[in-house]
């Protein structure tokens, strides 16, 4: 969850202070597996810390 709230605060509020091109997704299917692929890996750290 902390990758996916970290990627939206830098893609709408960082990139256009600092004056950064912002990020062109072609397909709005790009955008829906870089989110999964930040909740997954968040999942699975998180149920990793819970075990130790």
């Amino acid at each position: 969850m902390f990758g996916a709230v970290a990627w939206t605060a830098f893609e709408g509020g960082i990139t256009p202070l600092l004056g950064l091109p912002r990020m062109r997704h072609t397909r709005r299917a790009e955008l829906i597996v870089l989110l999964a692929d930040h909740l997954a890996y968040g999942a699975i750290i998180g149920q990793r810390d819970a075990n130790r």
